[in-house]
């Protein structure tokens, strides 16, 4: 790949602290790669000096492959991490003995069972609910709880620290919140960190939680604060899982002197698919403007079909797999996992398909998406904000390489779900 215009200007990117708005296919992986190569090639740093932060295993061990790929040996001892590995091995580590993990699963029940043995005093509420609220719960916010119920729930967030702490177990929100409170409170640990890393880069910024967040402002020493953040705020969808938009959509209110580099030129999508996106993703008020630039030019389908059934959709699904031979890789997808597996159980198995969720699919691209399930109150979901839901439907329109299928249900009185009318609208 031959660099753009503006990939050249991130990519050249020394000192200060820098955001890359990287659109939908506009070679953002490519960009965080060549850039770490050319620290290193012009000897601004060695690649152990170099901290890449990121949200998943997958993209930490991608990042760090394709730059020993280029650099050969010297490339292992660029540091890649998701934040919570980075965490646990960089910080804690060094500072607490026979730390034991809990992991996900585990910490899940071993809360359930603090709640269930606390059920009685819950005035009838379901045990998952109380889940849910207590994992949210932040001792130091004004709650609209009830103030007796407030007490309780803080009561059982207490008695679930208070057994980590009996067992010497850490779980995930521990391994950043621990990480930061060492970091603030000790100079000499925080010190020790900014010379080892003299330069920090992020990748899916737009991912970026409170947490994540307070732990990369402590990383980076306050007189030199050499940071390269990448993501796409018109992608970002994980808000249930706590992320921010507000820190790459006003990052200039975060650093100063930010350089704000925008790469705005699609390399996967025909140009009908990035124009359907682009304008959709325009009636969200809460994001950066700009205007995404097709590579690939015309030739793109875009197809709408109506299905009166769940049943039907399965019908028009298979008949649109068959249609593809196996050379085109087709994404399957849909909002909630009940989806994929109803799809899953009623059609035959295709080596070239993909089922799954939207979120999946993210950092993903197709020859063919079928989008499924395009309905009112299940995309776009009633019970989120309507930016994050069609952020969503971005991010599915934009998987699409050549050709994508829309498959939407009508509501009663024959109406159009909305989304499909903002799409119609598109064109």
């Amino acid at each position: 790949m031959i660099a753009n215009k503006n990939q050249v200007a991130a990519i050249n990117a020394e000192q200060g602290a820098h955001l890359v708005i990287a659109s939908a296919g506009s070679g953002k992986t490519y960009t965080i790669i060549q850039r770490s190569i050319a620290l290193i090639n012009k000897k601004l740093c060695n690649p152990d000096e170099i901290l890449l932060l990121t949200f998943s295993r997958k993209a930490a061990d991608e990042l760090k492959q394709r730059i020993v790929a280029v650099l050969g040996n010297a490339g292992s001892r660029v540091v890649a991490a998701t934040f919570h590995s980075f965490c646990l091995q960089f910080i804690i580590k060094q500072t607490m003995n026979d730390i034991k993990v809990l992991d996900e699963d585990i910490s899940q029940n071993i809360m359930k069972e603090i709640i269930n043995n606390h059920i009685a005093e819950l005035y009838g509420i379901p045990s998952m609910v109380v889940y849910k609220i207590v994992s949210k719960l932040q001792t130091n916010r004004i709650s609209q709880l009830h103030g007796d119920l407030y007490a309780k729930m803080i009561m059982i967030k207490e008695e679930y620290a208070s057994y980590k702490r009996n067992h010497n177990y850490i779980d995930f929100d521990d391994m950043i919140n621990i990480s930061s409170k060492l970091l603030h409170e000790n100079p000499l640990l925080r010190k020790k960190i900014h010379e080892q890393f003299k330069y920090i880069m992020v990748d899916e910024f737009q991912d970026t939680s409170e947490n994540n967040f307070v732990l990369l402002k402590l990383l980076l020493p306050e007189d030199k604060q050499n940071v390269f953040m990448v993501g796409d705020d018109w992608q970002s969808i994980y808000k249930f899982r706590n992320a921010k938009i507000e820190y790459i959509v006003n990052a200039k209110k975060y650093f100063n002197n930010l350089t704000v580099h925008s790469l705005n030129s699609n390399y996967r999508s025909k140009k009908e698919i990035v124009t359907l996106s682009n304008r959709l993703i325009a009636k969200n008020k809460f994001r950066s403007r700009r205007w995404i630039k097709a590579v690939r030019g015309n030739g793109g389908l875009i197809l709408f079909h109506k299905a009166s059934s769940f049943a039907e959709e399965v019908t028009i699904t298979a008949s649109i797999l068959e249609k593809y031979d196996s050379t085109h890789l087709i994404g399957v997808l849909y909002r909630n996992n009940w989806q994929g597996t109803y799809l899953q159980s009623q059609i035959q198995s295709y080596g070239n398909v993909q089922f799954m969720t939207i979120h999946s699919a993210k950092g993903l691209e197709f020859d063919v998406v079928v989008l499924c399930g395009v309905k009112d109150r299940l995309l776009p979901d009633p019970y989120t904000d309507i930016e994050e839901e069609r952020r969503l439907m971005y991010v599915a329109l934009t998987r699409a390489k050549n050709c994508l299928h829309i498959l939407y249900h009508c509501n009663y009185g024959n109406q159009k779900p909305q989304f499909v009318m903002e799409c119609e609208r598109c064109f």
